[in-house]
């Protein structure tokens, strides 16, 4: 070892000839077999100033030939016993290794290691023509040798340390050497004040060590590098120093190196050797160790925990791994799983995640689905909750768009995912089923993003949607939860904006389903609000224009103007939509396909957001400005009405500007409007029909106007100078033009009420010669009596000879008073509607009621059509009446808390009022259907049909054959047989002609019926609607039961039968109502669009920017407030005591026929307005239960206390519904009815009841189900057994019996049957008192099986009298059913589970089966029952028996075979029966081919061979096969019957259908 010192003065003496080298000591060791071998000097020059190059190399040797030297030697030596297997040589050199000399520095310091380090660099040598073949390994440094002095010197591209790695003998011995010494040096304590040589030399070596070893062409012992691998890293990772994890060079023990480097050298080591694991584990190692993987795996996960820093090196080297066994794959992904959810460094994510999308087992299920359970419960976004007060003044929030110090992270964690679910649709598809499973409270923010990064793949989008729309429907994703996945985490999501989330909300919004839609609304939303690039921005408004401008319907564009609106209501979200001004204002280009709703919305977006500041216009609005001059100067009014919305909408959005040049330039543009839609009199009547149409156009759009301006009002959208302009403006126009004065008679008319304007007054006084268009008139309908001071001149109207007065302001009048009353409404910032109630109670000049009636047909045309025209607005205008009116009716004056004397008289004002419409709605209706010409406002009259026109009867005309038939019968006798003969010809053409004329009459008054009706039709469709808040007027004391104002139902309880006989619950007024209130709870509770926009509502304002933004939740609020309307308006109460006294009054059999077929009548639409409560989704909902409980309390106790709308508890709520259900119950059984309508409603109503409670007690804590289930189960065997007494009872003749009646009866008879046996003995055990077997009997043996004892199997049956022939297929389906669900239920229910009940259960079996095969012989039997239909429902039902006993029955035989054998036998063989049956009905069907049939034979052959096969591996397995026997297969009729084969003429037979008429089901048993 001296001899190789650093010591240069030594260096001479130690090269020595080789043969002196060996001839002083004969004692073999590393240094002289190195240079025997042709190793110059093992340190090269000897010193560390030039520290590029290695071990020197003898003149003309070569790394190759050096290896080759010394494997020879070594072998040579180790044959002649120099050294037995090299232990000396070995020896020599690990102690080289583990103390090698040092050598000097540049700067004459002794570095410890320098000879370690000089064998690990490149050899060298001096130069030769011999060259060496190009190692990898160290073509870098040597090409930096070769650079540094290329004249004499050859540097190789390999060391001498990599020599002997590749000598067999050497590598073991060396590596461990190695091994060893890297440890040492990554455990070494570091010096100060190291020079530079020390530093690259403490530096080089470890990486050199792992460098050679790591790249070795070949292992002699890979089990032995293995776990000294595993060793040195289990070492180091328990003596290294820690660094800190973020990598921030502030680790707790970490000190600075000079080269700026943070990290420690065992640090480093550990980091290398961890990464080499995976080039040095091969298949022949693990082969060879089959534990060696798990030791890897322990290893790791140690290392791992000791610094969760290595987890992403760890991670690395796992996936480099080849698993042998399932176990390793599912132990390395917990591990993973388990480092995922407890890690706290989200820059560990990614990893992570990478590691499991691309590790997880493929079509291991259940390990994905662990998998993407851990990702559902990760966190996106800081860890910081959001508060209120992030949101500044203008709306803006601080925590949108922020990037903190986890968002590059969740950005890459994101992109793994999403290439992930990209690549592996087994994660996709367990993303897809975990997210479908989970119940509606439990889903995260996770569940979104997951689907974002689901839905980035093309083949995932429309998963990805179906998933949305689903759970969006069923209300598990909501608003909340969109905006947990994405505020905050629009860095993190970026990646997916353009591939994901934007063609998703684009394909939600595009959506029919209006939850859908909404939904998509919000994610649109939260995206713009969120992303604040741009460009991303941009992308949303761009979508949002192409759903307004190319919507497919209205709800579409109305989700997008709503996102706008959402985003514009706060100044920071108006400010942010200006830089995209442009987009939208190129709506404007297509203004004229927007309906009025939107284009209020339009404008009112564009103003709003187009606006400074200080709410002044800005130059923007120009554009607006002149597109509103424009349109109002078009004469047709659709276009005038986009000209007076943007006019009010620009009015509307100016309120808060308080400048007299701004108010002045608002009431200019109003004023501007005014007088375009205003009417251009003329008194030329030559003139009128050409201006008919524009005529009709200025009366629409000054109506336009009006109710333009109502809305404003409603919105409060209008400034106090706005509004005092339109009451000065318009208040005057209705009272000078509609309205004129009454004065009282003096004289001999003292006291009477006349007509000051002379003209009116001549109308009633039919003084007026010249008016031809006025009929006799009458001042008709004075509430007021003769308190009354003006009158309604409706008919001085109508009826003038100016066709401006005539034709347009009539119509003119129910918008102007909704203005008017809107305007005064304190509601809406008004004085008081106290103002105007004078037109509550005042007379109406009409037609006298003869005229309206029996002497109608005699007026002329002219007269008929005024007085059709004036009725028409009569009731329009006493609808408008009531709907201004009846909110002040219910509720009083605004904050008075007690009913006042007017109060009271208002509300019998308005009751009174209602009575007059409904007899002024016949009179108008019966005078329409008469009256051809008349045609609604802005109509046409309807085009009489030809055959009204062209048919004439001549009442004084005598019939011919009349005449005919009165010749005598001499005077025949004395024609001649030619005179004969033309009289008869004469009088079969009379007899013809006289037919042909029945005929004609007969078509004409089909065609006159039809014609009227659709003039009915239309005339009430043009009428002003009636707001459904006039229901509520049901609860008014002068509505009650026979107008008592009783507080509760004890006062007709206490009423005799006398008093009874003649007490009505209903009658005209209320029966108008009560349909008013459920049409408009159908449109509410049920989103009925047949309705939503004919019934006004009256509460949505929409020339509020406030109002437009929450318009996507305005539906149900807009519900729940008619719904607490109806609560404090006593409607409920005033139901159930009408139902009460129903169930009194249908139980009395004093009662009049008539007077219950009334309460009949009216009884229906109560229960129908229960039935839509009960089956109200928005009831269901957590908002809606207590309002549903409310509702349900005042309908069975009908108490009128005050009202708080707080949630009961179940057993209170379970109480009211079972008080519901005994009144619905008596109802419907209180008389014997024949109307099997009224019973079904009733039934259907019941039927809700019960699936509320049950849905009540499924929601229930689990310990009081089992108190809450008798209140259940008292009602479902309640419900059952009126069924069957419902299905028992005689109905009357002509009664239409079908599956919407008797088939709901059956059904529910059947579902509420259900017992529950408590004694499952053997010995005790009837099967008829378990489940619905007792029903599924009781149909069968008492009303199916007694159907063929009846006259040709007609029915009905004695004691089932709904069982006909043509009710046969409800009763057979029904039963059928029941028993294939019957057995399902069996066998998973605990009767099935104990050895115990094992008799029981196959007894239960049994009995199933033997009904199943009496309903097969039935049919077989009965050919007249044998029906195509009944025949498919046998095969259909049939197929599914088969398949369930297959599944649920055979298994438990199977089980239980060895003690019940006989038994089993005997099912097998009655089931054998019916699969048999079933493929005789297909063959039937072959041969009368029917195509119905043959359809289901492939089912059929399924099913049967299925239950042979099984049948077969039963009885095979327990030894008894032979009890079948295949006998041979015959054609066979359908009912069992073999066929004899007539000879006949070659038949073409398919294949299919020969296979199918022998098969396998045909088989018969000994």
């Amino acid at each position: 070892i001296k001899s190789i010192s650093v010591k240069s003065k030594f260096a001479m003496e130690t090269r020595v000839s080789k043969k002196a080298k060996t001839s002083n000591d004969v004692s073999p060791d590393f240094t002289k077999v190195m240079l025997e071998c042709g190793v110059f000097s093992l340190g090269g020059n000897n010193d560390l100033s030039d520290n590029k190059t290695g071990s020197s190399l003898d003149q003309n040797v070569t790394p190759s030939s050096l290896r080759a030297s010394i494997n020879g030697l070594l072998s040579e030596m180790h044959r002649n016993g120099t050294d037995v297997d090299n232990q000396l040589v070995l020896e020599t050199m690990e102690q080289m290794i583990a103390s090698p000399p040092d050598l000097e520095s540049s700067s004459g310091e002794q570095v410890s290691n320098g000879l370690l380090w000089k064998m690990l660099l490149p050899l060298t040598g001096p130069k030769s023509d011999v060259s060496e073949t190009f190692d990898p390994c160290y073509s870098q440094m040597s090409q930096q040798c070769l650079d540094a002095d290329t004249s004499n010197i050859e540097v190789f591209d390999v060391s001498l340390v990599k020599t002997l790695l590749r000598i067999d003998a050497v590598q073991p011995t060396l590596i461990s050497s190695l091994m060893a010494k890297l440890q040492e040096l990554a455990m070494e304590e570091e010096e100060f004040n190291m020079n530079l040589d020390a530093f690259s030399c403490r530096q080089e070596v470890p990486r050199l060590i792992v460098s050679h070893i790591k790249w070795l062409e070949m292992i002699v012992d890979p089990l032995c590098l293995i776990r000294v691998t595993l060793e040195c890293i289990t070492v180091l990772s328990t003596a290294v120093t820690d660094v800190d994890v973020d990598g921030s060079g502030a680790g707790r023990d970490n000190k600075r190196r000079n080269d700026g480097t943070n990290e420690s050298v065992g640090r480093s080591v550990l980091l290398d050797l961890i990464g080499m694991l995976s080039d040095i584990v091969d298949d022949g190692a693990i082969a060879g160790d089959p534990d060696l993987i798990e030791s890897i795996l322990g290893t790791l996960r140690d290392v791992r925990v000791q610094d969760p820093s290595l987890l992403i090196p760890c991670l690395d080297a796992v996936s480099s791994l080849r698993f042998t066994t399932r176990e390793q794959v599912e132990t390395i992904i917990n591990d993973a799983l388990e480092a995922l959810e407890s890690v706290t460094e989200s820059w560990l994510l990614p990893a992570l995640s990478k590691f499991l999308v691309h590790n997880v087992t493929r079509g291991d299920s259940k390990l994905c689905t662990k998998t993407i359970e851990s990702f559902r419960r990760l966190k996106l976004g800081p860890d910081r909750e959001y508060v209120a007060n992030e949101v500044n003044a203008d709306g803006e929030d601080g925590f949108r768009g922020q990037i903190h110090e986890r968002t590059d992270s969740e950005a890459l964690m994101l992109e793994a995912l999403a290439q992930g679910f990209m690549y592996r649709s087994d994660l996709s598809n367990a993303l897809i089923n975990a997210t479908k499973r989970t119940e509606p409270s439990q889903h995260g923010a996770a569940d979104i993003w997951l689907l974002f990064c689901c839905g980035s793949a093309e083949h995932n989008k429309s998963k990805v949607k179906q998933l949305f729309q689903s759970k969006v429907s069923s209300h598990d994703f909501h608003r909340g939860l969109i905006t947990d996945a994405i505020k905050g985490n629009g860095a993190a999501l970026g990646h997916l904006f353009e591939n994901s989330m934007l063609p998703l909300a684009d394909a939600l919004v595009r959506s029919t389903q209006k939850p859908v839609r909404l939904i998509g609304g919000y994610l649109y939303e939260e995206m713009y609000l969120e992303f604040v690039d741009r460009a991303k921005r941009q992308d949303v408004v761009g979508q949002l224009i192409i759903h307004i401008s190319s919507a497919s319907s209205n709800e579409e564009t109305d989700v997008a103007l709503g996102v706008f609106f959402n985003i514009a209501s706060t100044i920071a979200g108006a400010r942010s939509l200006r830089f995209y001004l442009p987009f939208l204002t190129s709506l404007l280009d297509n203004v004229q396909n927007f309906s009025p709703p939107h284009l209020r919305q339009l404008f009112l977006l564009l103003f709003t957001v187009d606006c400074d500041v200080d709410d002044t216009a800005r130059s923007g609005s120009d554009e607006i400005h002149i597109l509103v001059h424009k349109f109002l100067a078009l004469p047709n009014v659709s276009a005038k009405q986009i000209g007076v919305i943007g006019a009010v909408t620009y009015a509307a959005c100016l309120k808060e500007i308080n400048e007299p040049e701004k108010i002045r330039e608002v009431i200019d543009m109003l004023e501007l409007v005014h007088k375009s839609c205003a009417a251009n009199a003329s008194s030329s009547m030559s003139q009128f029909w050409s201006q008919i149409n524009s005529q009709r156009s200025e009366m629409l759009a000054m109506s336009v106007f009006y109710d333009e301006l109502c809305l404003a009002i409603q919105a409060n959208a209008l400034s106090k100078s706005i509004k005092g302009w339109v009451l000065d403006r318009f208040g005057g126009i209705l009272e000078n033009t509609y309205l004129g004065d009454l004065e009282v008679a003096t004289g001999d008319g003292n006291g009477i009420l006349i007509i000051k304007d002379k003209n009116d007054r001549s109308l009633i006084e039919c003084n007026s010669t010249n008016n031809s268009n006025a009929p006799k008139a009458e001042l008709r309908y004075n509430i007021d009596k003769e308190d009354a001071i003006v009158y309604l001149k409706l008919l001085s109207l109508h009826s003038s000879e100016n066709y401006q007065e005539r034709d347009v302001l009539p119509h003119q009048l129910c918008p102007l008073l909704r203005l008017m009353t809107v305007a005064y409404d304190e509601r809406y910032g008004g004085d008081g509607i106290d103002n105007i109630d004078a037109l509550l109670g005042c007379p109406v000049l009409l037609p006298d009621s003869s005229v309206c009636g029996v002497d109608f047909a005699y007026l002329s045309d002219k007269k008929k059509l005024t007085t059709v025209s004036t009725l028409f607005t009569a009731v329009s205008c006493f609808r408008e009446i009531i709907n201004s009116f009846i909110y002040a009716a219910v509720f009083g004056p605004s904050g008075c808390t007690q009913l006042t004397q007017e109060h009271e008289n208002l509300r019998k004002k308005l009751v009174t009022k209602l009575r007059f419409l409904i007899i002024l709605e016949e009179e108008l209706i019966l005078c329409a259907k008469k009256c051809y010409s008349f045609a609604p406002p802005g109509m046409h009259p309807l085009p009489v049909p030809k055959e009204i026109c062209d048919y004439t009867e001549k009442n004084d005309e005598q019939s011919l054959t009349n005449d005919l038939l009165q010749v005598d019968s001499e005077d025949v006798g004395r024609m001649t047989e030619e005179e004969k003969k033309a009289f008869n010809n004469i009088k079969k053409a009379a007899k013809k002609k006289e037919t042909a004329k029945m005929k004609s009459k007969q078509k004409y008054l089909r065609v006159k019926t039809k014609f009227e009706n659709s003039l009915e039709t239309r005339t009430r469709s043009a009428l002003t609607s009636l707001s459904p808040y006039a229901s509520l007027a049901l609860g008014f004391p002068e509505l009650r039961v026979s107008g008592l104002n009783a507080s509760n139902q004890d006062l007709i309880l206490s009423l005799g039968g006398s008093e009874r006989k003649h007490t009505k619950i209903g009658d005209g007024v209320t029966h108008s109502l009560l349909q008013l209130l459920n049409e408009g709870l159908k449109a509410l509770l049920n989103h009925d669009s047949s309705h939503s926009y004919t019934l006004n509502f009256g509460n949505f304002t929409p020339y509020s920017i406030t109002n437009q933004a929450v318009k996507t939740q305005k539906r149900g609020n807009e519900c729940y407030d008619f719904l607490l309307s109806c609560i404090e308006g006593d409607v409920f109460v005033s139901i159930h005591e009408r139902l009460v006294s129903a169930a009194e009054i249908l139980g009395d059999d004093d009662i009049d026929e008539e007077v219950k077929n009334e309460t009949t009548a009216f009884t229906i639409l109560l229960m129908g307005c229960m039935e839509i409560l009960f089956n109200s989704n928005e009831l269901k909902s957590f908002e809606g239960k207590s309002y549903f409980d409310t509702i349900i309390k005042q309908l069975a106790d009908g108490e009128r206390t005050a009202i708080i709308l707080t949630a009961m508890p179940n057993e209170t709520r379970l109480k009211a519904i079972m008080s519901v259900f005994a009144s619905l119950e008596e109802t419907v059984t209180g008389r014997d009815t024949n109307d099997l309508t009224f019973v079904i409603t009733g039934v259907e109503c019941i039927h809700l009841l019960v699936q509320r409670a049950s849905a009540i007690i499924d929601g229930a804590r689990e310990g009081e189900r089992n108190s809450y289930s008798t209140y259940l189960k008292t009602m479902k065997l309640q419900l059952s057994k009126l069924c069957q007494d419902l299905l028992r009872h005689e109905w009357k003749d002509g009664t239409l019996l079908n599956k919407n009646n008797v088939g709901i009866l059956l059904s529910l008879f059947l579902e509420y049957s259900e017992l529950e046996c408590s004694n499952w003995s053997a010995e005790n055990f009837d099967p008829l008192k378990w489940g619905r077997i007792n029903a599924i009997n009781v149909l069968t043996t008492q009303a199916l099986l007694k159907l063929p004892e009846t006259i040709q199997c007609k029915g009905p049956v004695e004691g089932f009298s709904t069982c006909y022939r043509s009710t046969f297929g409800l009763y057979y389906s029904a039963v059928l059913n029941a028993i294939t669900k019957e057995i399902s239920d069996l066998f998973q229910s605990p009767l099935s589970k104990s050895l115990d009940n094992a008799e029981a259960c196959l007894s239960t079996l049994k009995f199933l089966i033997s009904v199943t095969l009496a309903m097969s012989d039935l049919l077989k039997n009965n050919p007249s029952l044998a029906s195509r239909s009944n025949l498919l429902t046998q095969i259909k039902i049939g197929t599914k028996f088969i398949d369930v006993t297959v599944k649920r029955a055979i298994p438990f035989c199977a089980s239980h075979f060895q003690s019940f054998d006989e038994t089993i036998v005997e099912i097998l063989k009655d089931i054998q029966k019916i699969s048999s049956q079933l493929s005789f009905i297909v063959a039937h069907g072959k041969r009368i081919k029917d195509t119905y049939l043959i359809r289901e034979g492939p089912k059929v052959r399924k099913s049967t061979e299925g239950f042979l096969h099984h049948t077969k591996s039963v009885l095979q397995k327990n030894g008894v096969l032979d009890a079948f026997w295949s006998g041979h297969f015959n054609n066979r009729n359908i009912d069992g019957s073999k066929i004899v084969e007539q000879p006949k003429e070659e038949s073409h037979v398919s294949e299919s259908d020969a296979e199918s008429s022998g098969t396998e089901s045909e088989v018969e048993y000994e």
